[in-house]
């Protein structure tokens, strides 16, 4: 019975992330009432699992082996969210993630009769397998853009579009005019957020810049006003930053590149079903060892210091 509970938890965990992939893929945009929402039966699988079945957290070392994949998935959403590497949403679904899948889902193993290899804490393989994936993406866009022969430094994480069809994209505006590297733009989201805000429609912006600019003094094209009823951030852009963007779309050319960014929380969902059937990716593909922290310290020297604070012995 309790089996089965934590089984339609962790499904209900699932499908969670496959709604917050598909909003991911969309919009670039998740909402917050979904990791909320998902937070509760991923509390309830790791209560579950803490009081029955043959994988029963309370044994010492299984109670150890959770604790340490609630830590790692927190700490590793956090600090990679704090170094910019990943969003929000991100780390708020890499911690949900380790709540609901603190060990290998045997139960829903036993439920797709699968026996995936999984050597390293789950939550980990997740995010290894998922980060594994999500390299496809910029090999297809360079093999995209080598097919239509643009070529430019651009071409492995981003794309041109039309500029008439900005407003209808999500990512980051690219600048490859300063030197050979491309150098991240401004959010199209925020350029969206301008757009509304002065009431201007893009196109027409385009054709007259002169005469729909907005006229504010001191403040070329109103971009710090925005910015300032936006609580004085863009989505990380600032009123700079927005300005240039601005010169780029209104200074007559007839294209743009664009990055789309790569929508993680969507690939996560993907990495979380590959290892649920398959496993760890790189132990699949010849027994590539990647090791965040290693194993072995992992398993005696950090496990043996916890199990004597929590427990009294060795």
């Amino acid at each position: 019975m309790l089996d089965r509970t934590l089984l339609w938890c962790q499904l209900l965990v699932s499908g969670c992330f496959v709604i917050a992939g598909w909003y991911d893929h969309r919009s670039r945009r998740i909402p917050d009432w979904l990791w909320y929402f998902a937070l509760v039966p991923a509390i309830a699988a790791f209560t579950l699992a803490c009081v029955g079945g043959d994988q029963s957290l309370f044994r010492r070392s299984q109670f150890v082996q959770g604790m340490i994949s609630v830590s790692l998935g927190s700490m590793l959403g956090y600090c990679y969210w704090r170094l910019g590497l990943f969003g929000g949403a991100d780390a708020k679904a890499i911690a949900v993630l380790s709540i609901a899948f603190p060990m290998p889902p045997v139960a829903l193993h036993h439920a797709l009769s699968v026996q995936p290899v999984v050597d390293r804490p789950f939550v980990i393989t997740v995010v290894l397998n998922a980060l594994l994936l999500s390299t496809c993406y910029p090999l297809a866009l360079f093999a995209v853009n080598c097919w239509h022969r643009r070529i430019s430094s651009a071409m492995v994480v981003g794309k041109p579009y039309a500029i008439g069809t900005v407003s209808d994209r999500h990512g980051e505006l690219l600048s490859i005019t300063d030197g050979w590297l491309p150098r991240p733009g401004v959010d199209l989201d925020a350029l969206k957020w301008y757009l509304d805000y002065w009431e201007l429609d893009l196109e027409t912006l385009r054709n007259a810049p002169n005469e729909h600019a907005p006229s504010v003094p001191g403040d070329r094209w109103g971009a710090q006003t925005a910015a300032g009823a936006g609580e004085g951030s863009l989505y990380g852009t600032s009123p700079e930053e927005l300005r240039h963007a601005l010169d780029r779309v209104t200074d007559g050319r007839d294209s743009v590149w664009i990055t789309p960014g790569i929508p993680f929380v969507s690939v996560l969902a993907i990495g979380l079903t590959v290892t649920v059937v398959w496993g760890d990716l790189l132990t699949l593909l010849g027994g590539i060892e990647v090791e965040l922290i290693p194993s072995h310290q992992l398993d005696f020297q950090f496990r043996a210091v916890v199990r004597r604070f929590l427990f009294g012995d060795a």
